[in-house]
């Protein structure tokens, strides 16, 4: 049976002490990436380790800043290669042919920290095998892009020149002081769902002006509004 290990966050130092174990290959696949968490992977790492990297190469990921263009720099300038694969999701790491972690985490601080990220770590070389087998299913494709210095200097110069998004900001929800909660549909499916005499007043209760709301009010009991809560 494969030995497996769970691991969740934080599970950074996990990572790290993993990367210093390692003697001749990185290989990582993560759709989003940050610097800090790849300069502490460059420092952790041996000087002769080589970093195969699969990420999502998307301009909105580095517009929102969901990724970082110097964390890309920097895996380049530290013998790695970076391959683009659009519609990547899964984060894996393995350490040369010995150990694998597979988990929700990112390469970032809040996939390896601060957010709650859940995995395994196998330590099992057959099932590690299997793993390498399908990164390099997708790191070989023809269906890959090789991410270089010059891709990403064009891609950088097209969201410094794309306008920033506007910030939406929301009203905040105020909180009435009344027993009762407010369910503002206006008139209009009130009326289609009264009929005879009850249309007629509700129809004269609307044309008193300033003495009445299109306001729906509901006690908090009534999960549901029906024209029956107008008797009476």
């Amino acid at each position: 049976m494969p030995e497996i290990t769970l691991i969740k966050s934080p599970w950074e130092d996990i990572f790290l002490d993993l990367v210093e174990q390692t003697e001749e290959k990185l290989l990582i696949s993560s759709p989003f990436i940050k610097s800090k968490p790849v300069e502490k992977m460059i420092s952790a790492k041996g000087v002769d380790v080589s970093i195969e990297y699969i990420t999502s190469f998307k301009l909105m990921n580095f517009y929102r800043k969901s990724s970082d263009f110097e964390a890309l720099n920097t895996i380049l300038k530290n013998n790695g290669i970076i391959r683009n694969y659009q519609p990547l999701h899964a984060k894996v790491y393995i350490f040369d042919k010995k150990q694998a972690i597979i988990t929700s985490g990112n390469l970032t601080n809040g996939g390896m920290n601060t957010n709650y990220e859940y995995g395994v770590l196998i330590k099992d070389e057959k099932s590690v095998a299997s793993v390498m087998h399908d990164f390099y299913h997708i790191f070989n494709s023809n269906i890959t892009g090789k991410i270089s210095f010059e891709i990403i200097e064009n891609a950088q110069k097209i969201i410094q020149d794309t306008p920033r998004e506007k910030e939406v900001t929301f009203k905040p929800l105020e909180v009435e002081g009344d027993e009762n909660d407010i369910f503002d549909v206006g008139t209009a499916p009130i009326i289609e769902n009264l009929t005879g005499w009850k249309l007629e007043v509700f129809n004269c209760l609307e044309s008193i002006e300033h003495r009445f709301s299109s306001a729906v009010y509901i006690p908090q009991k009534i999960n549901h509004f029906s024209p029956h809560h107008l008797e009476g």
